[in-house]
């Protein structure tokens, strides 16, 4: 029964990682299509003079997306080792709480770093609504990154509110049942 648990669970992060993975390429090969790399005018060099600053956005969110998944990686595998050479349940408690506690700061930071990035991009997009036409800048790139913000915007909704009561119930969960002991020792 828990190897289809973590089948599943394995199958969850691995679909929702290749689709944030396709989401930033997309995104970086958008706002690179749109900007002209021989322009010395780091404002005026894309085809969006409503709003210049619409590739750049997409592709250092792309950038950002990608570099926040594979740090993420890094930092759950270097957390998950250093607790591998405990023997006792003290030791076990200790290391389970520090896991927990480095990766949701590292969860947090990395939040507040896609909100301030996603603030900027709403600010950018949205202002220039009424004004955006063909013409000024093409309906491709705008559209996509307006409908890209309001998706990002649920997606953090989404988030932040299934990722509280994740850790919540965990959290309440392993202290009743003693999970972390169970975890390193197993009977």
């Amino acid at each position: 029964m828990a190897f289809d648990e973590e089948r599943k669970k394995c199958a969850g992060i691995f679909g929702g990682g290749t689709f944030v993975l396709i989401l930033s390429i997309a995104m970086i090969a958008i706002g690179a299509y749109h900007v002209d790399w021989k322009s010395n005018d780091p404002l005026n060099n894309n085809d969006c003079s409503v709003q210049p600053h619409i590739p750049n956005f997409l592709m250092a969110g792309g950038i950002i997306f990608i570099l926040g998944m594979v740090l993420r990686v890094i930092f759950m595998r270097c957390c998950v080792c250093c607790g591998d050479i405990c023997n006792n349940s003290l030791c076990n408690s200790v290391n389970f709480g520090f896991t927990f506690t480095c990766i949701l700061i590292y969860d947090i930071l990395i939040l507040i770093l896609y909100v301030v990035w996603l603030c900027y991009g709403s600010h950018w997009t949205f202002d220039v609504y009424d004004q955006q036409t063909d013409q000024n800048c093409p309906n491709f790139l705008y559209f996509f990154t307006f409908a890209l913000v309001i998706f990002l915007w649920f997606m953090f909704l989404m988030a932040l509110t299934c990722g509280i009561l994740a850790r919540f119930c965990q959290c309440c969960w392993d202290i009743l049942c003693c999970r972390p002991c169970e975890r390193r020792n197993p009977a």
